[in-house]
């Protein structure tokens, strides 16, 4: 379904900009009259200068995502962990 579209498409933009997925879990759903938000906490791992590209592809992609709370810590190799925000339609409402 369409979590598993969305796994696909996180994980092609990471490989596209060297990023290394250390795991990403869903943590929250909210339902509104119009749509699902979902949640999820993911953790990534590569240079600052490729996770900031990484950002930047999922923030520009046609699906609506958001990025919240992220940290970036690290020395050599940061990991970055983020919420991602996906938002999905509910069948007939749209």
């Amino acid at each position: 379904g369409n979590i598993s579209e969305l796994f696909r498409l996180i994980k092609k933009i990471a490989d596209k900009n060297s990023i290394e997925i250390n795991s990403i879990n869903p943590t929250a759903t909210i339902s509104d009259p119009y749509y699902f938000k979902i949640s999820y906490n993911i953790t990534v791992r590569g240079r600052y200068h490729d996770i900031g590209r990484f950002l930047g592809d999922i923030a520009g992609a046609e699906r609506i995502l958001n990025i919240e709370n992220l940290s970036i810590g690290g020395s050599e190799i940061p990991t970055a962990n983020f919420t991602l925000i996906s938002y999905q339609y509910k069948e007939g409402t749209q």
